[in-house]
């Protein structure tokens, strides 16, 4: 809670006031109400127009502050739920590559649907009825101990066993809590997957096969919230049989003592009215303590960092000479072989590079490593005589961009796809549009760069939503470029015009892997390497490889 609070503590104990002074009202309505009795049962009309009065007042009293103390309280949760969920989602964006990867996106959008609800509804909220229903019982029992101190005692012992009992089944409800949340995350996956895999599963005719699949999980998911609910319904069952038991004592006690003397009706009475507020909120924290701490449970499910990543590292601004690869040595995490063994590579700023190759021989994981989505097992990669691994991962990303074959287009228009939500002028999206053959569709098409792209994409082709990957990386003119297959999906005249007004940009220092050999393009480039089994086995002009007959020689003629 501290951590929820850190940036609210004025507006929390300024809540925290009302949501007690809202439960001293309650008391004072039940010793109006004795005087009320008392002085109706010794027939005196003044005092009971005073008691009368009182009671009203109480009222409305009680009318203002439970209603400030309400609005206190909902915009004190909103500015709580509203940083947190913010920052969460800072956190998952700020989390390295490689354990991002690891993780599921279902769990991820559990995290920010079901979870957030779950910890606002049942750890803020059951936090703030908790602290004012034992106020409101504290005050009470204070209130009957003035009033008679045995009748007190007697539902006091009468209330202990009870929320002890609510107190090991919350326990259990914080263990069950966690088994849910993971089953909740698995569930959301699977269905995510099926959802996004719908045309394999109809063009396969796996329907009932997915059906199964999908039953199973589902199964899985309900059963765990099925024996939770159980323990949910024990725990009111439990609070309420505690309430009547509470009341019995009350009331039976409270007629033994008029019988015998010792108090009034109108203690009694006020004493029950007391009681009926030791018992709505014991009834009320059982069943609060079960949902607040499987609330704890879900927030303590997921660490918020404070430091981040793209914190972490010197900064570097430019890019002025070299890039290295220093006798690098890489495998991926869980593989029993290398994908490289003491590779070196030397690229100075403004080379253009084709890397070309058979599929596995390397050429992605190099990429992937220069953008230090992976840490080299020996040797070290740097810029300007600068180690990645000692600059930030944000100045890392603002020297260089990529451009994979894997796209992601966002479900907004083709200027926001360009732009990424950042300022540019309209001369400059202009300019990238045209440098990556989107043109001639922005032009075509009656909403411009207002044209809806639609799920990922959906509105576009494959061809368009590469042009729009380029575009989208060519309008932030980073000092290097990597394009990764960027152009499998375009004709060959489209690939040959992009890769040339790539070539054109002065003082560009590109890194291009493909599949397409193409001789006048491929002529243009400062230097082809051709990688196999993780290794560059030549490196040199497009004249300078044929020349050799080597490796890319046969690829190239294959090609042709």
């Amino acid at each position: 809670m501290k951590q929820l609070i850190k940036n609210h503590q004025k507006a929390f104990y300024a809540f925290m006031i009302f949501n007690i002074l809202v439960p001293l009202t309650n008391i004072a309505f039940a010793y109006s109400i004795k005087g009320i009795i008392d002085s109706g049962m010794s027939q005196n009309e003044d005092a009971l127009t005073q008691a009368v009065l009182i009671g009203a007042s109480v009222i409305f009293i009680y009318a203002g502050l439970n209603f400030i103390s309400h609005r206190l309280r909902n915009k004190l949760v909103r500015q709580i739920m509203s940083r947190y969920k913010n920052k969460v989602f800072q956190s998952i964006l700020d989390s390295d590559y490689r354990d991002f990867s690891k993780e599921k996106s279902g769990k991820f959008i559990s995290v920010l649907t079901e979870n957030m609800k779950k910890i606002e509804q049942d750890y803020l909220h059951q936090y703030f009825n908790i602290s004012k229903n034992l106020s409101l019982m504290i005050f009470s029992l204070l209130a009957m101990f003035i009033g008679n101190w045995f009748l007190t005692l007697l539902v006091i012992i009468a209330s202990i066993i009870p929320m002890m009992i609510s107190g090991i089944i919350g326990q259990k409800s914080a263990s069950l809590q966690k088994r849910a949340m993971i089953a909740d995350q698995k569930y959301l996956a699977k269905v995510k997957d099926i959802l996004a895999g719908f045309l394999v599963i109809k063009s396969f005719n796996v329907k009932d096969a997915i059906c199964e699949d999908y039953s199973h999980e589902s199964e899985k998911f309900d059963e765990i919230n099925f024996i939770k609910g159980k323990f949910d319904v024990l725990a009111n069952v439990i609070s309420q049989l505690s309430g009547m038991i509470v009341f019995l004592v009350a009331f039976g006690g409270g007629m033994y003592l008029v019988f015998n003397g010792y108090t009034t009706i109108g203690s009694v009475t006020a004493i029950v009215q007391l009681v009926n507020f030791v018992v709505m909120p014991l009834n009320e924290v059982g069943m609060g303590i079960s949902k607040f701490r499987e609330g704890q449970a879900t927030l303590d499910a997921f660490e918020v960092k404070d430091v981040t990543e793209l914190q972490t590292g010197e900064t570097k601004e430019f890019f002025d000479d070299v890039i290295s690869f220093s006798n690098i040595d890489f495998s991926y995490p869980d593989a029993e072989e290398n994908i490289f063994n003491h590779l070196s590579l030397k690229i100075q700023k403004g080379e253009k590079i084709a890397i070309v190759g058979m599929s596995g021989s390397g050429k992605s994981t190099l990429l992937n490593l220069l953008l230090h989505f992976y840490d080299v097992t020996s040797g070290h990669i740097s810029i300007d005589n600068q180690d990645i691994q000692a600059i930030s991962a944000e100045s890392l990303y603002n020297l260089m961009t990529i451009v994979q074959q894997d796209v992601y287009i966002f479900d907004d228009t083709l200027r926001a796809n360009i732009t990424l939500n950042q300022s540019f002028t309209d001369e400059e999206i202009k300019q990238a549009v045209q440098q990556s053959g989107l043109e001639s569709y922005v032009l075509e098409n009656e909403l411009g760069l207002q044209a809806l792209c639609g799920e990922n994409g959906s509105n576009l082709s494959g061809g368009q939503k590469q042009r729009l990957s380029i575009a989208r990386a060519l309008i932030r003119k980073t000092p290097i470029l990597l394009l990764d297959e960027a152009t499998s999906s375009l004709d060959n005249q489209v690939t040959t015009e992009i890769e040339s007004s790539i070539l054109d940009i002065q003082n560009l220092t590109a890194l291009v892997v493909t599949h397409k050999l193409n001789e006048n393009i491929l002529k243009r480039y400062d230097r082809i390497l051709f990688m196999k089994a993780g290794v560059i086995v030549e490196d040199g002009s497009f004249c300078d490889l044929i020349d050799r007959r080597g490796e890319f020689y046969k690829l190239f003629e294959l090609s042709v």
